[in-house]
């Protein structure tokens, strides 16, 4: 296993909302879990909530950008580092920009949560009505938590084909004569 990717599989994030009433912990990449200071979730309305849960989805991002960025330090050396998301050719910077547009969404189990990220930096998460009157905490947590490998399956499907693309783009021969 790469260093990369063993400090990646390592990696522990814990953030709080911007109102610090919810906590998120990420693990192994993409075991999420989610949960409440005592008596938040009560007070919150399917609005406040849903905008709390956006800013817990940015605030992982950013922490995830983060450590990848160390992770490929300490795989690379200094120097590299900075140079795998620099753009050598007009394709590859096409590609970096068509990236960063990706639109993935995920919506939980029973519906309850749906969240749309683009790029993963612009996040929403739209609430059924009445979510919060309607699910327990308990309950409320898992369909959160639900969203995630939705979310992650839907980026990965249109980076894959993004990636398709853009090879054969540059590599047109190793698509006209497969082996």
């Amino acid at each position: 296993m790469s260093v990369y990717a063993d400090m990646m599989d390592r990696l522990v994030l814990l953030v709080h909302s911007p109102d610090k009433n919810i906590k998120a912990r990420l693990r192994d990449r993409t075991r999420l879990e989610l949960s409440f200071l005592p008596e938040a979730y009560q007070s919150y309305s399917d609005w406040t909530l849903s905008n709390q849960l956006a800013g817990v989805a940015k605030l992982l991002w950013v922490g995830r950008r983060r450590a990848s960025f160390m992770a490929r330090r300490e795989a690379l050396g200094e120097r590299f580092a900075d140079e795998v998301e620099v753009a050598t050719s007009r394709e590859q910077q096409e590609l970096f920009d068509k990236r960063a547009r990706i639109e993935a969404t995920g919506t939980s189990t029973n519906r309850w949560i749906t969240a749309t990220t683009v790029g993963w930096t612009h996040w929403n998460v739209e609430l059924a009505a009445r979510a919060t009157r309607t699910l327990r905490e308990y309950e409320f947590c898992a369909e959160a938590v639900s969203v995630f490998p939705r979310l992650l399956a839907d980026y990965q499907t249109k980076h894959s084909q993004l990636l398709q693309e853009y090879h054969e783009k540059v590599r047109p021969e190793s698509f006209r004569n497969p082996p």
